[in-house]
C-alpha cells in the first residue's frame, strides 16, 4: 500500500483547525488513517481536532498494532477508538470555559489487504475511488444532507445552501457518540480517500475521480488537490489523505 496525507491552512482562516494522522503496521499489513476538522473558537477547534486524531491513533496502537489478537474485530476496534476520542474531547470541553462547545468531525479508516473499515462522525468524508468510478462511503451528518435524504432539496441545491456548514453530529458535544461504521472490499489499484469539507466544498466528485486517474501516486494526487483548493481561494482549512491499494 502507498499512502500520503497533507493539510493546509488555506487562504482565509487564521489558523488550521484540521488535523490528520497515518500509521502503518507492516507485520499485520495494516494502515490506519484519520482526518478531523475542529470547531469551537480560536483555541478550541484546533485542540479538539488534535485530541481526536491523537486519541484515535493511540487507541489503535494500544489495542491493535503489535497486538497478539489473531482475529481482531476491526469494526469494533475502530468504533471504540472513535468513542474514546469523543470521551477525551468531551472531557476537555467540560474542563475550561474557553473550551465549552468545542468539537470535531472524525473520519477514520483501517485498511488491511483487500478490506477497509471506516468510521465517521460529522461531515468529513471517505471515498472509494477505482480506475473508473468514485463512491462516497460515508454519509454526512449535516442539516443539508438530512434535507437531501428526506427529499426536501436536491443534491444540486445542497451544494450552495446557506446552511450547508451546519453539522448534526460531532465528537465532544455529548458524553457518548453515535458513529457510522462501514466495511468495504477493495481491489488492486483502488484508492481510499479521506478529507475534510475544505476539499469537498471546492472540488466535485467528478473532479476527484479525474485527478485520481491522472495521478497514480498518492502523494501527487493529494498535493494536486491541495493546490487546486488554494488556486480556487481555499476559504477553509483543507486536508486530504489517500491510500492506494
Amino acid at each position: 500500500m502507498e499512502y500520503f496525507g497533507k493539510t493546509d491552512i488555506g487562504k482565509v482562516r487564521k489558523e488550521n483547525q484540521d488535523d490528520f494522522a497515518i500509521r502503518e503496521d507492516s507485520e499485520r499489513r495494516l494502515v490506519a488513517a484519520v482526518v478531523c476538522d475542529g470547531m469551537g473558537g480560536a483555541k478550541a477547534g484546533g485542540l479538539a481536532s488534535n485530541l481526536g486524531t491523537k486519541t484515535f491513533m493511540d487507541y489503535l496502537e494500544r489495542h491493535l498494532f503489535g497486538s497478539t489478537l489473531k482475529r481482531p474485530s476491526y469494526s469494533k476496534i475502530i468504533s471504540t477508538a472513535c468513542a474514546e476520542s469523543n470521551g477525551i474531547v468531551y472531557q476537555y470541553s467540560c474542563f475550561d470555559a474557553d473550551y465549552n462547545g468545542m468539537g470535531t468531525t472524525l473520519v477514520g479508516a483501517l485498511i488491511r489487504k483487500d478490506q477497509a473499515f471506516i468510521v465517521n462522525v460529522g461531515d468529513s468524508r471517505a471515498y472509494l475511488i477505482s480506475k473508473k468510478s468514485i463512491q462516497q462511503i460515508t454519509q454526512d451528518h449535516s442539516l443539508v444532507a438530512e434535507m437531501v435524504r428526506r427529499g426536501e432539496i436536491t443534491e444540486e441545491q445542497a451544494k450552495n445552501h446557506p446552511r450547508k456548514n451546519i453539522i448534526t453530529n460531532a465528537l465532544g458535544i455529548e458524553g457518548e457518540i453515535q458513529s457510522d461504521v462501514f466495511h468495504i472490499n477493495l481491489h488492486k489499484g483502488d484508492r481510499l480517500f479521506l478529507c475534510s469539507d475544505g476539499v469537498t466544498n471546492i472540488i466535485s466528485d467528478d473532479e476527484l475521480l479525474n485527478y485520481s486517474q491522472i495521478y497514480d501516486s498518492a502523494e501527487e494526487f493529494v498535493n494536486h488537490l491541495i493546490q487546486v483548493a488554494l488556486d480556487r481561494g481555499a476559504p477553509d482549512n483543507t486536508t486530504a489523505v489517500a491510500v492506494t491499494i
